[in-house]
């Protein structure tokens, strides 16, 4: 029998106040909202709201690590995320659903532990927490009609310093340097569900002087592309089959991340990650949502360790850098940041275009994060003619404007989604597959395997 391995200082921090919790007052505000008017509109038991929560506890935890002359930061810290989520039916009380539709942007006092009383709501569903590993259990939580207190409600938003947002000249040269003679053959797409957990593999070319051949495969190079990890949709989801995708995580060692943006599902695996995670560059959009205080906490972490690149959003797409490398070209996008049925969140996300040589031919690769095809339908879709070889279908295959896409026969599109919860949505499948002239689709969520492995050429 394996000893039992003794938590570091962050660690018992973090289980004090986790274990706390459940009887102290705490904090809630919306961080995700589906767009359901009326509960007649769910057909079955599933997710519609996702609560940030916080409690004085975690707010004077964060605020002492934070600090610019904090020199105690406790040893083994990682970035941890707390929530709940709100599931409905059919038969649930449409006032309620109205109730957290009019939060909007505020934060309100609530409890998990309360007997029934005028101006309190209870409401049924699960608490999503996470330092190592993401545990889920349900609880009942009681939504008072109390706001916060204001002054508190300042050192929330005060309390996550967050490096600026550079231009894109910055950015832009940040990235030449990184990727200069990079050459990405491969990507492994974990199945995480809902959740975009991507690594791009290479290797570092190096210039044989003297030597016909020129360029050769020098070093290995990794990349992640979003570190997420599924959120739960319904009652009763299961996180052990994505057991065997985390175990594979836990053994790569990046030497950058990009993220395409600041989403729970494309942010939260990074606390299955091993330490390296955090010690090499990162480069991320800005953050939209006021209230994302777990992504918040994760980009403060970051800036602290100076190794967050900021990239600026804009009501208009464009392209970000080209970085020309022998026989492979890797292109970055940034989506207009509007809301094209999806949030600004996901629009106005990045996007990584991928076009290798190999024997004369060229493969082209692109991976979508959460951005829809309307939202760089200018820079991406309207000069091209046909489709991807490699197309990781954006916001995991929801529903959206198809308008932009264009396909190819028997290419692949890839949807990071558990396939149970309309995910991919039936419309965007059949888009996809544009009969049989299109895409093959692999949804991640019923493969037999933990991961799907594509060659880039």
């Amino acid at each position: 029998m394996s000893p039992v391995r003794e938590l570091n200082e962050h660690e018992r921090r973090i289980k004090e106040i986790f274990r706390n919790i459940y009887r102290t007052q705490v904090w809630v505000s919306i961080e995700e909202l589906e767009d359901i008017r009326t509960p007649q509109e769910l057909e079955e038991r599933r997710m519609v709201a996702k609560l940030n929560v916080m409690t004085m506890d975690m707010l004077e935890y964060d605020e002492s690590y934070f600090r610019e002359d904090s020199d105690q930061r406790p040893a083994g810290y990682r970035p941890y995320f707390y929530s709940y989520l709100i599931y409905m039916d059919a038969q649930s009380d449409h006032r309620k659903l109205v109730k957290l539709r009019e939060m909007g942007t505020r934060w309100f006092i609530a409890e998990f532990r309360r007997r029934y009383s005028e101006g309190w709501d209870e409401y049924e569903g699960t608490v999503e927490s996470s330092a190592s590993p993401v545990i889920f259990r349900d609880r009942k939580i009681y939504i008072s009609d109390t706001t916060l207190n204001p002054a508190i409600l300042r050192r929330i938003h005060a309390g996550y310093p967050v490096a600026k947002a550079s231009d894109d000249k910055v950015a832009g040269e940040h990235l030449k340097i990184l990727l200069e003679d990079v050459h990405f053959t491969s990507t492994r797409i974990y199945n995480v569900g809902n959740g975009n957990l991507i690594c791009l593999s290479g290797n570092r070319l190096r210039n044989c002087l003297g030597n016909r051949l020129g360029n050769l495969p020098g070093d290995s190079f990794k990349m992640m592309f979003d570190v997420g990890y599924h959120q739960r949709s319904h009652p009763g989801g299961s996180r052990t089959k994505y057991g065997a995708a985390v175990r594979s995580f836990k053994k790569v060692n990046p030497d950058a991340v990009v993220l395409s943006h600041w989403d729970n599902d494309h942010i939260m695996g990074c606390v299955y990650a091993p330490k390296e995670l955090f010690e090499c560059p990162w480069i991320a959009p800005e953050i939209v949502k006021k209230n994302a205080v777990g992504a918040k906490r994760l980009a403060a972490y970051l800036t602290v360790k100076d190794k967050l690149t900021i990239v600026r959003r804009d009501s208009v797409e464009r392209k970000l850098v080209e970085i020309k490398n022998p026989d492979s070209e890797i292109t970055f996008y940034v989506g207009a940041n509007k809301q094209y049925i999806l949030s600004k969140e996901n629009c106005g996300g990045i996007l990584i275009e991928i076009k290798n040589r190999k024997n004369g031919k060229w493969t082209e690769s692109l991976f979508s994060g959460d951005a829809p095809y309307k939202a760089v339908e200018n820079v991406i879709w309207d000069p091209r003619t046909e489709g991807y070889d490699n197309l990781i279908v954006p916001h995991h295959g929801s529903n959206m404007d198809f308008s932009a896409l264009k396909v190819k026969k028997d290419a692949a599109a890839i949807v990071c989604g558990d396939g149970t919860t309309g995910r991919p949505c039936a419309s965007h499948k059949k888009e996809l597959e544009y009969g049989k002239s299109g895409y093959k689709v692999t949804i991640t969520g019923e493969m037999t395997h933990f991961c799907k492995d594509l060659d880039l050429g």
